[in-house]
């Protein structure tokens, strides 16, 4: 393996065209490009004064000039937050609910902070980029090495005793892997939902042309979904118009995220402002009104070739007589067609919904890593003993539909 050393960026405001240029050729060296590690995500992130976020560049020992950059990621010491492991894990194992108790206490809550390399804040691969000088296994060892070894000499304000790196497709979607070691010798691999995404077809024009692709049952339910919220109106909001809305705009996405029972982080006010001032009409963020009153938001990345969706937020007492949370997903589709990209990125929760208008799953995993060797062998026990808990996803689309016969064999199969 070639000689490297990682330096560790606290402060990037002192960076100039040259370094910002050596971070995205590497970035973007992949043909899965990131918008995630993207100049412009990672300037964002930096700009906001709450998150404990550092780059990661790895060069060749000469020195740190750019043009010796090796590779490249972003490093956010975080909380994690689990509400009772049963919630979102199935297990045959007849320990695993008692361990779970006792694991989460009497007000049933497990929080530790974690160092995580991958979006905190998203789903999908954008762990790290390197070279193509440096080989796929080398640069596993080398993030598996600099993470182990920062968690020991640099713990930072959170003091994090375990890494996570995320996200890493499955090459077989049908086989469970939790609890293995497929990312990198003595890390555990860690099962979570699928992420959901929806591949559109090039000749899509308008909206009645995917709903032309779904079986009829399916297709009523979408237009009863855009009946249901019809009297609201959608407004895509400029930068100051975000600022002014900001605190009622978080208000909505907390009634979302206080219902999560598996937290990994936090979206931040700051996050979207940034987001949307480093990124332009390439972040929307869109409210919908009801009787001149906001009662739901949502936002997304447009990039080359895909809508990612990031966050949304509703008000929910009203979500299910307006179908808020479905016609902003239907938003979504429309976005993306009316883009011309080629996938609807959709993320991990709320699988039934996401399937029942078309999304489909795409299985990926996350490898850990335990400072304490007692805890990394419990956790890979329970990992090897449990699974994701997620209901049987719909089939709503015609069998000679574009989304389903134009997949990638074995890639995303029906659960």
């Amino acid at each position: 393996m070639r000689p490297y050393e990682d330096w560790w960026v606290e402060d990037v405001s002192n960076w100039g065209v040259g370094e910002w240029t050596a971070w995205d050729r590497l970035a973007q060296s992949d043909a899965e490009t990131s918008f995630f590690l993207d100049a412009r995500s990672v300037q964002a992130l930096f700009a906001d004064p709450d998150r404990v976020v550092r780059a990661v560049v790895w060069h060749e020992h000469a020195g740190r000039a750019p043009e010796q950059w090796l590779g490249v990621a972003v490093v956010e010491d975080t909380w994690a937050e689990s509400h009772r492991l049963e919630k979102h894990l199935a297990s045959g194992a007849g320990w695993f609910s008692g361990l779970s108790r006792l694991m989460h206490g009497r007000k049933g809550v497990l929080r530790f902070p974690v160092r995580v390399m991958g979006s905190v804040l998203g789903s999908g691969g954008h762990a790290y980029r390197f070279g193509a000088s440096v080989p796929a296994e080398e640069r596993r060892i080398i993030v598996g090495e600099t993470l182990q070894r920062s968690l020991r000499s640099a713990p930072g304000p959170l003091k994090p005793r375990v890494a996570l790196v995320k996200d890493f497709p499955k090459e077989h979607p049908e086989e469970r892997i939790g609890g293995a070691s497929n990312w990198l010798p003595n890390w555990v691999d860690l099962e979570f939902d699928p992420i959901m995404q929806l591949p559109l077809n090039p000749e899509w024009k308008a909206l009645d042309d995917y709903l032309g692709e779904l079986r009829t049952k399916s297709r009523t339910k979408v237009k009863r979904i855009l009946a249901c919220s019809e009297g609201c109106s959608i407004q895509s909001l400029s930068l100051s118009e975000l600022e002014a809305q900001i605190d009622e705009i978080y208000s909505l996405y907390g009634q979302v995220y206080g219902e999560a029972s598996f937290r990994l982080g936090t979206l931040m006010p700051k996050d979207l402002i940034e987001a949307k001032r480093s990124w332009g009409d390439r972040f929307r963020v869109e409210v919908i009104r009801h009787n001149d009153r906001t009662v739901a938001f949502y936002c997304g990345y447009q990039t080359a070739t895909t809508v990612e969706a990031f966050f949304v937020g509703f008000h929910r007492g009203l979500n299910r007589d307006l179908s808020l949370y479905q016609r902003m997903l239907i938003e979504f589709i429309r976005w993306g067609i009316e883009a011309g990209v080629q996938h609807v990125v959709m993320g991990r929760t709320a699988l039934d919904i996401k399937s029942s208008i078309g999304a489909l799953p795409e299985a990926w995993y996350c490898s850990v890593w335990f400072k304490n060797p007692a805890v990394h062998r419990g956790v890979r026990l329970v990992a090897r003993r449990s699974w994701p808990r997620y209901a049987s996803l719909k089939r709503p689309w015609k069998l000679d539909a574009f989304p389903v016969t134009h997949r990638a064999p074995g890639k995303g199969e029906w659960m």
